[in-house]
């Protein structure tokens, strides 16, 4: 599976957990079992969890320009918040700081997509942590 293809499924799983949240409250108040709910809940967070610790781990393992594309993802974050705070400004030296800033987080994310299109995912891999061997007591 591509990184950009993990993306997706991650965004449409966290519209299912939001969408079950609604079912859970909705079931609650009619006094429904919640069980299957929680069940399947729990199921979909897993299953999110893991394709998201996938997602971080190749945006940190992948580079761009010797650049981890996660460095990118977050350059791009922050142009992005920078532009909000400033579009509340209306004067022309500010409208020109936006639209720079709007440009350069749109350069970044065609090297964020290209990398998302063309790398495959990868899983980390998980080993349990060793068990601490308490002190022995005197």
């Amino acid at each position: 599976m591509k990184l950009g293809e993990a993306i997706t499924r991650l965004k449409h799983l966290d519209l299912h957990l939001e969408r079950l949240a609604s079912r859970l409250i909705n079931d609650h108040k009619e006094g429904r079992p919640l069980t299957p709910i929680l069940s399947e809940v729990e199921s979909i967070a897993n299953r999110a969890r893991d394709i998201k610790a996938s997602i971080n781990w190749t945006r940190q393992q992948i580079a761009a320009d010797g650049v981890p594309i996660g460095t990118y993802v977050v350059k791009r974050e922050y142009l992005l918040k920078m532009a909000d705070v400033l579009f509340e400004v209306s004067t022309p030296d500010i409208r020109a700081k936006v639209d720079e800033l709007v440009q350069a987080a749109n350069e970044v994310d065609v090297i964020i997509q290209t990398v998302n299109w063309s790398v495959d995912l990868q899983v980390p891999e998980i080993t349990a942590p060793e068990e601490e061997i308490a002190p022995e007591e005197e």
